[in-house]
């Protein structure tokens, strides 16, 4: 009896002793879970109240309103509440996507992001000290980010800190070589040390990568005007405009792909535009128009994108058309989408709709003179001038201050002058061609035709001096170099062909027609050496170039080497089995009677290869 009791004690104890170890267990889940429920409430308490939304677009009121709620399911979620402030910022709302960064910062201290993204907010309040702060955070948890380490560089410049400035685009630099914000840093660093020429040189070799960085043209002219070169400083005056430069920051990218709204999409995609990223201001011009496809602006915007020069093809207008057509059916008041859609519908040959059009806008807009303009360019392509001409003088004659001036004006004179030589309208035709070129000093096709006019005019000084007025302008523009050499060749002004030609290469180096011809003035110049190096080297560039042989060959008979120039007039002949000056030079050196069927074949032997 005693031994059973002592087993029903036992069996007593550890019943009790599994009740009072559950009782404690459930006490410290309560416990947990009351602790986390009452943290979460807190952290829930400090999520930032949705602003007031009343004029908002309805897509970011949406996002806006689902995001936080998501958020306020997951206070303790750093990812719920960093996407809660990247949408916050990429829809505008500054003060409250910050609270969403910080509470996402305290809960995920090692996570990059969220420090960078506060200096983000910091600068665009110009809170640069605070700003100065994150960034230096951020590129403790991550210094393998670029970008960061630049921006930092840039706060630590405007602080007249130029040591930890240097140290930081050096960083840079050595994360990506071709980074163009620290290049421009570096360059800054250069010139306040004086050295106009080393940040002269950095910025040139970055524009030759990245063509549309603005901020390199403005400071490039500085360091020009410092150098003295004014030539130099005038070919990047104005070129910097694009002040909505944004260098390729992954980050940034993430940020402004989350927006919602249409308005701040289109414009980081035209900020993408300026910046040369095609691909990605397509995209956001497309999200723009799926978020908002009752929106005007965003299909005018896309249809305006893809009628772009270097992004155009039919497929692409047809694209155009399409968003056009339904601007104009959302606004039809909207002249410029209309006068689009006519523009679109001249290109892909539907010339009367788009004269129909382009009637309607004159008649609502008499001074519109884009129109005016179009109009008559379609009288133009029929042939009937008279009309042509007076349109053209319409557009012309609109204030340039006004709504529906010309956005273009040089091509309008351009357009003028083309007209008035079919006229036989010579004053006017001069003359238009100069208030083209006043109008864009660098607009090349401009300096071609008036020059090319002026020599069948037979008026060669003048159209050499159209042609350096270019050059003037543009001095590296090397169509124009090699149109002027071309044309001093002609003149047989060998030794004045010189330069320009040389210049020509200089700018394009693997142009075999700048080559060929430089080669060729020299050998007509008696520089006969240099004559064979440019010519050797233009038919490395283009084997298939027979000009490049034909003067190669006449540069080796000059110098005596017959067996090397029999070599080039057979390449010429291979190449060009009718062309007879090779054949007759190659038939004199074999002392061979002439081929009577060459003799049928006809080509001129003063060909200059300079295109």
């Amino acid at each position: 009896m005693a031994e059973e009791r002592k087993q029903l004690n036992n069996q007593a104890a550890v019943r009790l002793w599994l009740v009072l170890t559950l009782a404690i267990l459930i006490v410290v889940v309560v416990l947990v879970v009351g602790i986390r429920y009452l943290s979460s409430g807190a952290l829930r308490d400090e999520i930032p109240r949705v602003p007031e939304l009343g004029r908002a677009e309805l897509t970011v009121k949406q996002q806006i309103i689902e995001t936080d709620a998501f958020a306020r399911q997951h206070p303790r979620s750093a990812e719920a509440l960093g996407k809660l402030g990247m949408v916050y910022q990429s829809d505008g709302f500054l003060e409250e996507a910050g609270v969403a960064y910080h509470l996402a910062q305290r809960l995920a201290p090692r996570d990059y992001r969220w420090p960078y993204y506060l200096s983000l907010l910091e600068i665009a309040n110009g809170r640069n000290e605070a700003a100065l702060a994150f960034l230096e955070k951020t590129t403790d948890l991550n210094p393998d980010y670029p970008h960061a380490w630049a921006r930092l560089g840039e706060l630590y410049y405007r602080n007249n800190n130029k040591e930890k400035a240097e140290e930081c685009f050096r960083k840079t630099l050595k994360l990506e070589s071709d980074h163009p914000q620290a290049i421009l840093g570096m360059a800054r660093l250069a010139g306040d040390a004086g050295n106009w020429q080393q940040a002269a040189d950095m910025l040139e070799a970055a524009l030759k990568k990245n063509p549309h960085f603005g901020p390199a043209h403005d400071y490039l002219a500085i360091c020009y005007g410092k150098l003295g070169k004014d030539k130099e400083k005038r070919r990047h005056e104005g070129l910097g405009a694009d002040a909505g430069f944004q260098m390729p920051d992954p980050l940034v990218h993430d940020l402004y792909d989350l927006s919602a709204s249409p308005s701040i999409l289109i414009t980081q995609a035209q900020i993408a535009k300026t910046s040369g990223d095609l691909t990605r201001a397509e995209k956001l011009f497309r999200r723009a128009v799926e978020l908002a496809p009752d929106s005007m602006d965003a299909h005018f915007a896309l249809a305006k994108f893809l009628m772009s020069p270097g992004v155009v093809n039919r497929t692409r207008m047809l694209d155009a058309r399409q968003h056009l057509e339904r601007a104009v059916e959302l606004d039809p008041s909207y002249l410029n989408a209309r006068h689009a859609f006519a523009s679109v519908e001249d290109s892909l040959g539907h010339t009367l709709r788009a004269r129909e059009e382009w009637q309607h806008i004159i008649d609502v807009e008499p001074d519109h003179a884009q129109a005016l303009m179009s109009l008559g360019q379609i009288y133009y392509r029929r042939g009937d001038y008279r009309k042509a001409y007076d349109y053209y003088q319409r557009a012309l004659a609109v204030p340039p201050d006004t709504a529906f001036s010309l956005g273009q004006p040089e091509m309008a004179y351009h357009h003028f002058a083309v007209l008035c030589i079919s006229m036989n309208r010579v004053d006017e035709a001069l003359a238009a061609f100069n208030k083209a070129e006043e109008e864009n000093p660098r607009y090349t096709q401009a300096y071609m035709d008036h020059a090319h006019f002026l020599k069948d005019l037979r008026r060669n000084n003048d159209a050499i001096a159209v042609y350096r007025k270019g050059i003037e302008a543009d001095s590296d523009n090397s169509e124009l170099n090699l149109a002027l050499g071309n044309f001093l060749i002609k003149l047989r002004m060998y030794e004045q062909a010189r330069n320009p030609l040389a210049n020509a290469v200089r700018l394009a180096p693997d142009d075999v027609r700048a080559v060929t011809a430089l080669g060729y003035a020299e050998l007509k110049s008696g520089a006969v050496t240099p004559a064979v190096t440019h010519l050797k080297q233009a038919t490395e560039i283009d084997p298939d170039y027979y000009l490049a042989h034909f003067h190669l060959a006449n540069a080796y008979l000059a110098l005596g080497k017959t067996d090397l120039a029999a070599v080039n007039f057979e390449a010429v002949l291979q190449l060009q089995p009718g062309f007879v000056p090779a054949r007759q030079a190659l038939q004199k050196l074999h002392k061979s009677p002439p081929d009577d069927k060459s003799q049928q074949d006809s080509a001129k032997s003063n060909a200059t290869g300079g295109g």
